[in-house]
């Protein structure tokens, strides 16, 4: 009962304060000098209440399973709770599983961390609904990204958007996979329609100034940069991007200044590693996740370096042999 007894002592300061606004001028100084504590303490009221009336369903009216529900609140991760509320709802099980793949973009996260549960949620969500088109693409951007499966990802990609022909993140993935292939007219045709699909969205808009500005086309790029930076202005990928655009156009001082405001930024979240070279010392290193740096050194001092590539069936970044186009379903929007 103590804690019922503090709530109405909360709304009764509440009603002083409101009787004190009423009655400020005869009251004087006393009456300002209590407004605003006894305003928060109505605040605070009116949130516990809430709470109360919410949650009341569940809890009666014992104040102690109030705690009991808060502590199981804290410790319950996003899969529990899907299973607790709602397990076959679909779309929730597809949000976990983009949720976990878009931790790659802000985190430094093993990719296995993000994708073995993200399949799992993946695998429940097409259980529910198979035809679901934002569960294929995220299908689609596991066998990418995950499991270097072009041709089974462009499959999937081209299924989702059969089905539904306006899901963004589709239209996104496979716009990425043709031009990472060297397939720029169906490229960059995919990726004008998911940012007008999503066009709030500062990763879209900022992956498609990096293409185009990878493809020699800077006007362009500069226009989807400027509208990234204005969405998030803080988007550290925006900056990355903003520099190497610099460079483009020979500012050479204002990239390294920018890069450097970037990097002041990773060093917040991250240590950096610095080698000290001894001889016989190899370091190796994915490209793929890894912001790394030479430092220089003693010109006068002989330096060697060997560069290793995979052997597959692609070279130095570009496809030997074209690949061939994965057969689909028509697209409505193409």
């Amino acid at each position: 009962m103590i804690a019922y007894w503090l709530l109405f002592l909360l709304f009764a300061i509440g009603t002083s304060w409101s009787f004190l606004n009423r009655f400020s001028t005869s009251v004087g100084s006393a009456a300002a000098h209590l407004k605003p504590t006894a305003g928060k303490a109505l605040s605070i009221a009116a949130l516990i209440t809430t709470l109360l009336v919410g949650l009341r369903f569940e809890i009666g009216t014992d104040w102690l399973t109030y705690l009991t529900i808060f502590k199981f609140i804290a410790r319950a991760d996003l899969w529990h709770s899907f299973n607790r509320i709602d397990p076959g709802y679909a779309l929730a099980w597809t949000g976990l599983a983009e949720t976990h793949r878009r931790t790659l973009f802000g985190a430094d996260a093993r990719p296995s961390d993000a994708f073995e549960p993200a399949d799992l949620a993946i695998r429940h969500a097409l259980a529910l609904v198979p035809d679901l088109a934002e569960a294929r693409a995220e299908q689609a951007f596991k066998l990418y990204w995950f499991d270097f499966d072009w041709p089974g990802a462009e499959r999937e990609f081209r299924r989702a958007l059969a089905i539904n022909p306006n899901v963004a993140a589709a239209r996104f993935g496979l716009a990425s996979l043709l031009l990472n292939q060297d397939r720029p007219d169906e490229g960059f045709a995919q990726l004008r329609m998911s940012r007008e699909l999503d066009p709030m969205s500062p990763v879209y808009n900022t992956l498609e100034a990096s293409y185009l500005l990878a493809a020699g086309r800077r006007d362009e790029a500069r226009v989807r940069l400027h509208r990234a930076l204005d969405i998030a202005p803080g988007f550290w990928l925006a900056h990355c991007t903003q520099a190497l655009l610099h460079l483009a156009d020979h500012e050479t001082d204002q990239a390294i200044a920018l890069l450097a405001e970037v990097w002041k930024d990773v060093e917040k979240a991250l240590k950096p590693y610095v080698h000290q070279w001894k001889p016989t010392d190899m370091l190796a290193w994915d490209n793929w996740r890894m912001l790394h740096m030479a430092c220089g050194c003693n010109p006068e001092q002989e330096r060697i370096m060997h560069r290793t590539t995979i052997k597959g069936d692609y070279g130095l970044g570009r496809w030997e042999t074209p690949p061939k186009p994965a057969a689909a379903p028509a697209d409505a929007m193409m």
